[in-house]
């Protein structure tokens, strides 16, 4: 029994040991790590947190490039249908409600025995009223059938019609080619004449169907025209534009309904294909090309990556260190090459020293690199990927692309780390030491380095929940109050006709703004429009600080400079639109001593075409700067930073913008 005791004893003794040897292990271990679950109290650390959405091309007025493929060929159409042209009067008012829209361009093609271009007169694409409303009047001059049968090839308008979206798309910068969306609107009065031949449909080595007399087929122009649009479709696609559709409009001209019934099917298989809408008119006074909503453009973009990154902390050798001119070249590397560790460009050549060295260029030395010499401002970065416009011609990327190679990862932060960025990598492990080099970007840590006990206390953590598509309210407008640009509106807001009301300073008070829910029957409280304040929030009148976000309200940027000088109402449209939408908290970000005291965030937000994940699309950048002096001095100061959606600025930009 002693014996026993004695054991049980010494076996207590033993497992307090080992608790307490865990327990000291445990401390030592966390002396070394970040909490994820607690934001950081020291200066050097940060935490951000915030929403982001994918932009809605509509608001966002990205390029709509809108092509009208007309039947102008002989028959009922020109006489008993519509002999008043009561079609020619609407293309005109579809014109011109598509030209007051700044993102919309036309082009106009003509069709009888074979399809011709009537507008523009050079390039693929004008806004130029004077052209397409001439084209809509040689619209109104019938053709005469070709030889033999050729009298309607609607088929040979669609191929004019892809041939100018592929010209327009070869002829526009891949940025731009991103954020462009190509619709087709169809206008035809009968059937394809002739009808393509049942043969035309036969299967390779089919030698029975081959051998078959030359037999007109409904069913194989049904084929035929659906492969014709996916065809336009898919080279829209393989070329990273935004996105495609064909509409519609079916004049049911002919007095053997028959044939318009058989028109009408394989027109729904087109516009069914083309991702599109089709409508059938009876007689002209029934036409309308509202019910078509051309306008009214579906969310093409989806999430794609995110990432956080500190431009003044480079990687070097599985370390933090300090970069002060945010070059992705240490201050340390700085001072071993003799560059200027608070110039970019020490050299001045538009080049940046890190690309210079890499690129075996001398950074002292001025040089007049060839793909530079036609750039205005060679060390203007149009993108906002971290490179120069002379550094992405000097290593082969694009400037019109955030992220050349589609991956999601900035060029700049590519090419900073050592990743390839002419070719996705993210998913190889360079170091071996098992985290994927995109992660490690993502982490900030070395990918060309095994890193792993420094990435336990250094290595960025994400939360990042997928909220899937959101439907949030927006305003379109106001176009008469210069100087007031809408960021945000409150979910609870009416779905409407809202009201701004802006009333100029008399020299003695402010001027101020009001807002006005659709559903109030008055304005809420003028708001002041100080000079030293460029956000302000507009209450309604049913608005009530318990609601927050969900209450009526909408919040405006200022640009006093622009406001008007005389009192304005102004009607807007409040609506309700889908946005692929992310919640994201990044914490243990890593502030350093840098010779200017700036530490400056940026956040990458990646944008993809939703039926083409994988190209290049558009990102949405927020920057952050901090002020941080050792040891404790930090502004801002909270240790997590809330980010807004409307900090986030589209690139690249627009033509109009």
């Amino acid at each position: 029994m002693q014996t026993r005791a004695k054991w049980r004893d010494m076996s207590v003794r033993a497992q307090r040991y080992t608790v307490a040897l865990v327990l000291l292990l445990i401390g030592c271990t966390k002396a070394g790590l970040y909490d994820a679950k607690t934001p950081p109290l020291e200066a050097n650390r940060v935490a951000v947190r915030g929403t982001v959405c994918t932009e809605d091309p509509e608001l966002a007025k990205f390029p709509v490039k809108l092509v009208l493929v007309v039947d102008q060929a002989n028959g009922p159409v020109y006489g008993e249908y519509d002999p008043g042209g009561e079609r020619l009067a609407a293309l005109g008012r579809l014109i011109n409600s598509a030209l007051q829209r700044p993102e919309y361009s036309v082009a106009v093609v003509g069709y009888g025995a074979r399809g011709v271009k009537l507008a523009p007169n050079e390039s693929s694409f004008t806004r130029n009223p004077g052209e397409l409303l001439n084209a809509v009047t040689q619209l109104g001059v019938p053709e005469p059938c070709g030889e033999g049968v050729f009298c309607r090839d609607y088929n040979d308008g669609l191929r004019i019609a892809g041939n100018l979206i592929e010209d327009d798309m070869a002829s526009i910068t891949a940025g731009e080619r991103g954020l462009t969306q190509y619709v087709v609107l169809l206008m035809n009065a009968g059937p394809q004449a002739p009808l393509v031949s049942a043969r035309a449909c036969c299967a390779r080595g089919d030698a029975r169907c081959l051998n078959q007399d030359e037999m007109p087929s409904n069913e194989c122009q049904l084929l035929k025209d659906a492969e014709q649009v996916s065809a336009i479709r898919d080279v829209v696609a393989d070329n990273g534009a935004s996105g495609f559709e064909l509409h519609i409009m079916h004049l049911a001209a002919d007095a053997d309904v028959s044939i318009n019934d058989a028109v009408a099917a394989t027109h729904e298989r087109m516009a069914f294909v083309g991702g599109g809408r089709y409508e059938r008119r009876e007689n002209p006074s029934q036409l309308d090309f509202r019910a078509l909503r051309l306008f009214d453009r579906q969310n093409s973009l989806r999430a794609k990556h995110f990432i956080v990154t500190n431009r003044n902390a480079a990687v070097h050798k599985g370390k933090m260190v300090a970069d002060s001119d945010g070059d992705g070249l240490a201050d340390i590397l700085e001072a071993d090459n003799g560059t200027d560790p608070l110039n970019p460009d020490t050299d001045g050549d538009g080049a940046g020293d890190m690309v210079e060295l890499v690129a075996s260029f001398d950074p002292l030395q001025p040089e007049d690199f060839q793909g530079c010499e036609d750039l205005d401002e060679k060390d203007f970065d149009a993108d906002r990927d971290g490179l120069t416009d002379c550094d992405e011609a000097l290593i082969g990327t694009d400037p019109s692309l955030v992220d050349t190679d589609g991956d999601g990862i900035p060029d700049g932060l590519e090419f900073n780390f050592g990743m390839d960025y002419l070719n996705r990598d993210g998913v190889e492990d360079d170091d071996g030491d098992g985290v994927a080099n995109g992660d490690e970007v993502q982490e900030h840590t070395d990918p060309r380095v095994t890193d792993l006990p420094a990435r336990l206390g250094s290595a960025y953590r994400y939360s990042v929940d997928d909220l899937g598509v959101q439907s949030e309210a927006s305003v379109d407008g106001p176009d008469q109050i210069s100087g007031i640009k809408v960021l945000h509106v409150g979910s609870g807001s009416t779905a409407g006709v809202g009201e701004f009301e802006y009333v100029p300073s008399d020299g003695a008070n402010p001027a101020t703004l009001s807002w006005k829910d659709a559903l109030d029957r008055e304005h809420g409280a003028p708001v002041d429009l100080m000079p030293s304040q460029t956000r302000i929030e507009l209450p309604s009148s049913s608005y009530a600080a318990a609601q927050g976000d969900e209450g009526r309200f909408v919040r405006v940027e200022v640009k006093h400079a622009e406001l008007p000088p005389r009192r304005l109402k102004e009607t807007v449209r409040v609506v309700f639109r889908q946005r692929h939408c992310i919640q994201y908290v990044v914490r243990n970000i890593r502030l350093l001593e840098t010779l200017t005291n700036r530490n400056d965030l940026t956040l990458y937000f990646a944008e993809a075409p939703t039926a083409k994940p994988e190209v290049a699309g558009p990102f949405r950048v927020a920057q952050i700067p901090i002020r941080f002096v050792p040891p404790a001095t930090r502004e801002p100061e909270g240790a997590m930073l809330d980010i807004l959606d409307e900090e986030f600025v589209h690139y690249p930009k627009r033509e109009f913008d």
